[in-house]
């Protein structure tokens, strides 16, 4: 059952994060293209896929360092846990998403994915790379909530 909810939040997470690193492509070859149309060009014909990606990444690893979760994970009520159960950092999680697109644009890439977290009980390649895991969201109590937001003021 996690792994439905976990391919249904990954499709409304692409969906937003394209949305976003798109209309950033978009603002970038406009503030390009107002210094000069010829570099906007260039800078394109380089660098539109790889900024895609990034922008594609970073879109998805804020949420994920800040809260703990992206939209599509929210609304299924999932959540990624790093390697001692607190939030990843987000370097951690940019290079967890950017992984995680790269792997699934192969062709038959979710089919791969799918049957790897799988067989890995749930831990994918992406997830392994920074010992992260996506598990159900709990609900916590007031002591509990104290008692991690002192964890994260340690870590710190």
């Amino acid at each position: 059952m996690v792994i439905f909810r976990r391919v249904v939040a990954y499709v409304l997470d692409f969906v937003l994060a394209s949305i976003i690193a798109g209309l950033g492509l978009i603002g970038l070859a406009y503030v390009l293209g107002i210094v000069s149309v010829h570099l906007a060009r260039a800078v394109f014909a380089l660098f539109a896929i790889p900024l895609y990606v990034f922008g594609i990444g970073a879109a998805l690893a804020l949420p994920t360092s800040l809260w703990g979760t992206t939209p599509g994970k929210w609304l299924m009520r999932l959540e990624v846990v790093g390697p001692r159960g607190l939030r990843l950092t987000f370097k951690e999680a940019l290079v967890r998403e950017i992984i995680k697109f790269l792997f699934l644009m192969m062709p038959f890439g979710l089919f791969i994915a799918l049957a790897v977290t799988i067989a890995n009980r749930g831990v994918g390649w992406h997830d392994r790379a920074v010992g992260a895991m996506v598990a159900p969201k709990v609900r916590r109590t007031a002591t509990q909530k104290r008692f991690l937001n002192a964890q994260r003021r340690y870590r710190r």
